[in-house]
């Protein structure tokens, strides 16, 4: 499983309101899939693991150091 897979999943946690869903990973990683994920995106993509790098690299940083209690979606 990817991380990609890994976050699809819990958005569709999210959008059922946190009902019990078994969702296998493969079914989650199509074209079809990805083209749904990425119409709700602001970027029109769906992300993968080189986008939260970065983000997680820069708010290790320290630049950052008094960034507390933020909810930052990659």
């Amino acid at each position: 499983m990817s991380l990609s897979d890994g976050l699809q999943t819990r958005h569709l946690v999210a959008e059922t309101g946190g009902a019990v869903l078994r969702v296998p990973a493969d079914l989650l990683d199509t074209p079809e899939s990805n083209r749904f994920f990425a119409e709700m995106t602001a970027m029109g993509r769906v992300g993968v693991a080189d986008d939260v790098g970065p983000m997680v690299a820069s708010l290790l940083g320290e630049e950052n150091r008094w960034l507390t209690a933020q909810r930052v979606e990659v």
